[in-house]
């Protein structure tokens, strides 16, 4: 209810005779208080966390980012919140959304990887740093296959929330991408066509000259000259 992200045994309850069935007990009791602040939430219609009035600068930016990540992942359905990061402040921020899909936080930082783990929802993936990483396409390509070796296959061609905070590629910083696990995979090693989307097909829309132009490859004469003939 007050936004916590873990609970422990201290004092008698973590020294008696039954350490087993207390923190067996101590986790059925969080279950039920998380379901029950879910339904309240959605009960008076409100988000879990708001943002402070108080908080200005990079840090607001931060809590926007966050939020924005956790609005697409719920309009959406997305399975997942895949989040590049290198900072443990904005995995916090992230956290405190409450988003109902799991959080995976990706880094290069042991440090942040070690601490992510007891953050409310938070998976941590550490990913070590390639210097064959050419392009934003691989850089997305070696997450999807660093994620797939620590959870397996079971978000393949689910829909996922790619997001970046202070990453190495500029088309990547500061975003938040929704996209079918599996896409930048496959788009490795391929031209990335102006505009579109990671994880989004374009449907192939011939403009006007090309249809033309595949018109008369096929041998058919444009309508004009049939007409004429």
């Amino acid at each position: 209810f007050d936004g916590t992200d873990a609970v422990m045994l201290s004092g008698e309850s973590s020294i008696g005779k039954y350490p087993i069935e207390t923190v067996n007990m101590m986790g059925e009791i969080c279950l039920e208080a998380e379901a029950s602040a879910r339904d309240i939430a959605k009960m008076y219609r409100r988000a879990p966390v708001q943002t402070p009035s108080n908080v200005e600068g990079m840090v607001r930016f931060r809590y926007a980012m966050a939020h924005s990540a956790v609005t697409a992942a719920n309009i959406t359905s997305a399975n997942a919140i895949i989040f590049f990061c290198m900072s443990y402040e904005m995995a916090c921020f992230l956290s405190k959304q409450r988003p109902a899909c799991p959080i995976i936080i990706v880094t290069h930082d042991q440090k942040i990887y070690s601490l992510v783990s007891v953050l409310y929802g938070c998976h941590a993936v550490l990913l070590e740093e390639d210097e064959s990483w050419k392009d934003s396409d691989s850089f997305l390509s070696a997450i999807e296959s660093r994620v797939t070796q620590v959870f397996g296959d079971s978000m393949e061609d689910q829909v996922v929330i790619f997001c970046a905070h202070r990453c190495a590629f500029p088309s990547l910083h500061n975003t938040i991408r929704m996209a079918r696990f599996g896409s930048a995979t496959e788009k490795k090693g391929k031209l990335t066509k102006r505009g579109s989307v990671v994880g989004l097909v374009k449907p192939d829309h011939a403009t006007p000259s090309k249809k033309k132009n595949q018109e008369l490859e096929e041998g058919d004469a444009p309508a004009a000259e049939k007409t004429a003939a």
